[in-house]
């Protein structure tokens, strides 16, 4: 089976940081206010993106962010951090990051959020592996949503 019959068919969407408008097409600015955009990945992660969107202007939840950026930085039991080698015997130069979809407060928690299709074979290796990293550095796991 092909990767894009696992992925299905995606369709990207950007959407507004200031405003909440959504576009169709590659919007790095807001044609409206001049903000800066989101890139959502699919139409599944759009329809999240408004749901939330709904949840946080009712209140329900708070601290709302798409696209957080988590650095999957490793520290020993001292507060430093360990520096992590390559193949040749160098050090890293640059820090391995994960990019959530969406990022919220809810019932006192941190939620991260990832929207994957309802098929788990189509994971990426490389996502499963920063998952389980992501869970060890920050002691709580991402929540997959499978739609």
């Amino acid at each position: 089976m092909s990767r894009n019959a696992l992925y299905g068919k995606r369709h990207l969407h950007w959407a507004c940081q200031r405003c909440r408008l959504t576009y169709n097409q590659r919007t790095p600015q807001c044609p409206t206010c001049g903000q800066p955009t989101w890139k959502l990945d699919s139409d599944k992660e759009l329809d999240r993106y408004h749901h939330l969107l709904m949840l946080s202007d009712a209140g329900v939840i708070t601290g709302f962010i798409p696209k957080k950026v988590f650095p999957l930085i490793v520290y020993d039991g001292y507060g430093m951090a360990l520096e992590l080698k390559n193949k040749k015997g160098g050090y890293l130069r640059s820090i391995p990051t994960y990019e959530s979809d969406f990022t919220y407060y809810d019932d006192d928690t941190w939620r991260v959020e990832d929207v994957k299709t309802k098929n788990p074979k189509a994971d990426d290796p490389v996502f499963k592996i920063k998952a389980k990293f992501f869970e060890a550095v920050y002691g709580f796991p991402i929540t997959i949503l499978r739609m």
